[in-house]
């Protein structure tokens, strides 16, 4: 599938995990349609790379991510640290392997992406990704 989601601007996403709170920058250089064959079913949805920076004792990363018809979140395919520097790399969509998921504080800035693109009709962490039409 080749609809693509322009990039979005940076955002600014606050953690707090135990009374601390750490701020980051996200930005969404990539968000789209996506469809790969699968071991039993192709795995459609949606993929986005969301590039993370936090402050000085926090080193960036790059993640890609993808979201698959019916599920509510976004699941971690791959990381990449600081010189693309690979963390760990599944694939679109594998579901075969333990899985990690975005926080729920980041996950809002993609599903809200993911709306102001028309790329979904719904998504959420409570509500099952369903993708808008492609046009013809």
């Amino acid at each position: 599938m080749t609809d693509t989601a322009p990039a979005a601007a940076p955002h600014t996403v606050t953690v707090t995990r135990d009374a601390h709170s750490t701020v980051y920058t996200v930005t969404i250089p990539t968000m789209e349609h996506h469809q790969e064959p699968g071991i039993i079913r192709p795995a459609v949805g949606l993929y986005a790379i969301l590039r993370v920076t936090g402050d000085q004792n926090t080193r960036p990363a790059s993640y890609h991510l993808s979201m698959l018809v019916g599920e509510t979140d976004w699941t971690v395919d791959a990381k990449f640290g600081t010189g693309s520097f690979p963390h760990w790399s599944n694939g679109f969509g594998a579901r075969y392997l333990k899985t990690k998921t975005m926080p729920d504080e980041f996950a809002q800035v993609l599903d809200r992406a993911a709306h102001a693109a028309g790329l979904v009709q719904q998504i959420g962490r409570q509500t099952p990704l369903i993708l808008a039409p492609t046009p013809a």
